[in-house]
């Protein structure tokens, strides 16, 4: 996804919830995924989509506490399926063991060993 195209989705995800877009922050060389921080009421999360276009949420980003904390945040998910047609990753689905995927190199799972399905879709891989 391109990051105007993300932006313009997080933005307008959040004014339908009364959420606040904190911070977007783009990937370099790795990660895998844009992200964007956002306060939903109190609760601050993070809104990921990765390269492949899948969507989740996490409860922070920091490459050294990798793998990510998935979260769901059943609002934002909701506007997000309302205004786009985008349905992002549920907590349980991205905890749920790596059984494979479509686009993933195989010289990546073999060197990586991703353990679920949420580590192999939302990398820091090089």
């Amino acid at each position: 996804m391109a990051l105007p195209a993300f932006r313009r989705i997080v933005h307008a995800a959040a004014r339908q919830i009364g959420a606040r877009v904190v911070d977007i922050i783009e990937p370099g060389v790795t990660p895998n995924f844009i992200a964007a921080r956002i306060n939903v009421g109190a609760q601050p999360c993070y809104v990921l989509c990765s390269h492949a276009g899948d969507w989740a949420f996490a409860k922070a980003i920091e490459p050294a506490l990798a793998p990510l904390q998935f979260i769901d945040c059943p609002a934002f998910a909701e506007a997000l399926q309302s205004l786009f047609g985008l349905l992002p990753l549920t907590r349980a689905e991205l905890q749920a063991p790596f059984t494979g995927r479509l686009g993933l190199s195989d010289s990546d799972v073999r060197y990586w060993k991703p353990g679920t399905q949420g580590e192999a879709l939302f990398n820091w891989w090089d």
